[in-house]
């Protein structure tokens, strides 16, 4: 017995793989099924006389089904079929596997199963090894958003705002062209429209509202 009469499982259900319908060698799950059986009746005699009906009692096919299953392995190669008269009555159907054909299908199934373990070890060369120490980095690194320019603004007041704000607090309710801001570093006064930046003497200065000298002391 060659070795592909141990080893015919593998061919079989590669030639039944919905990958491959396009393929000559290409059989369906129930053309697979019957061969397998035909096979199994083969391990005991080289010629296979089972009957249709013998062979849906050990697989629970339809008979219709294996009939015509029969018919396409046998224009696929898989197996020859000789129909021999005992008599006028009685037609013997004898079957035969042919493992050539079997074979040269495993070797297909031997290239695909080679084929796909070099890309599977390519792709284990060519996939990046990322170390641990790298992922934490990555995963602990704090992202610093972009704070809105009006946010800054809101969050840095200008000199203006603050002195417009202490006012209000004051309860003063005079338009901002009425204060006028007396610097006590250098006895200057200033509109309050004219005040750009923010000097310690603005913080020590005194606000006088509206030129009737009332002064508030900040």
């Amino acid at each position: 017995m060659s070795k592909i009469q141990n080893t015919y499982y593998d061919a079989l259900y590669f030639a039944s793989a919905s990958f491959n319908t396009k393929e000559q060698f290409a059989i369906t799950p129930v053309q697979k099924d019957v061969l397998i059986k035909l096979i199994h009746y083969s391990t005991k005699n080289e010629v296979i006389t089972w009957s249709s009906e013998n062979i849906h009692q050990h697989t629970c096919i339809p008979v219709g089904s294996i009939d015509k299953a029969i018919q396409r392995l046998k224009q696929k190669g898989y197996i020859k079929v000789i129909n021999k008269q005992l008599s006028q009555t009685v037609v013997s159907r004898q079957i035969t596997i042919n493992w050539e054909l079997i074979e040269s299908i495993d070797s297909l199934y031997n290239d695909w199963v080679d084929g796909k373990t070099v890309k599977a070890i390519e792709s284990e060369v060519t996939t990046p090894i990322i170390e641990e120490k790298a992922i934490k980095e990555i995963s602990t690194k704090k992202v610093k958003k972009e704070v809105p320019a009006e946010k800054v603004k809101q969050e840095n007041p200008s000199t203006k705002d603050i002195l417009i704000k202490y006012i209000k607090k004051k309860q003063f309710n005079e338009s901002d062209e009425g204060f006028l801001i007396r610097n006590v570093e250098n006895g200057t006064l200033q509109s309050i429209q004219d005040i750009d930046e923010v000097s310690s003497g603005f913080f020590k200065s005194t606000v006088i509202v509206n030129n009737d000298k009332t002064e508030i002391t900040m």
